[in-house]
């Protein structure tokens, strides 16, 4: 039950439909000028490593697209929710969610000056639709207030993960979702 759920949320959110639980912005029609507004409104809080600045949105948005930029909506939309049921589970940030050692691969063998550079190299591509949705879903999700509606706390891609730990989540995980390419599960 709770994977047609899911599989159904995540087919009304590549639809644009708007769901409250998916931030559309206090009950506002999505579209992108919202949006925009969202990025705008909830980028304030910022993190400092030196010199270097980058705020919270970027952080999760960075992680998102490392993680999933070829995904659909959909997925990009479960991955941004693991990290929202990481951050709600264990009463931490999701900066600090993202920033954890050996969470989430796109963090792995980065410096916070490399990813910060990527950022902004991002930044500056003005057609790049994946980087822009992933900085929607990034501010939908470090909303306050946000409201998670999965349960997956963990995914992979099962193409191109170890065999051994595809086959070890399996026996110790419960599938909750398959979308795009990731499998989303919930440990027991």
């Amino acid at each position: 039950m709770k994977v047609i759920l899911i599989v159904l949320i995540c087919f009304a959110l590549s639809s644009c439909v708007p769901i409250p639980a998916f931030g559309n912005c206090a009950g506002q029609r999505s579209s992108w000028k919202t949006k925009t507004t969202v990025l705008k409104k909830y980028s304030t809080t910022r993190y400092q490593k030196g010199k270097r600045m980058l705020n919270e949105i970027q952080i999760v948005a960075a992680t998102l697209y490392a993680e999933c930029e070829g995904e659909p909506w959909a997925g990009k939309v479960m991955v941004g929710e693991v990290m929202a049921v990481r951050a709600s589970e264990r009463n931490q940030t999701l900066k600090t969610i993202c920033l954890a050692p050996k969470q989430f691969t796109a963090w792995n063998d980065k410096t916070m000056a490399q990813m910060e550079a990527q950022v902004n190299a991002w930044e500056k591509q003005v057609n790049n639709q994946a980087w822009k949705d992933c900085k929607t879903i990034a501010a939908m999700i470090c909303k306050a207030g946000y409201e998670v509606t999965s349960t997956a706390n963990h995914y992979l891609n099962p193409k191109t993960a170890n065999p051994k730990t595809v086959k070890k989540w399996k026996k110790e995980m419960t599938l909750v979702a398959v979308v795009g390419n990731h499998n989303f599960y919930r440990a027991k």
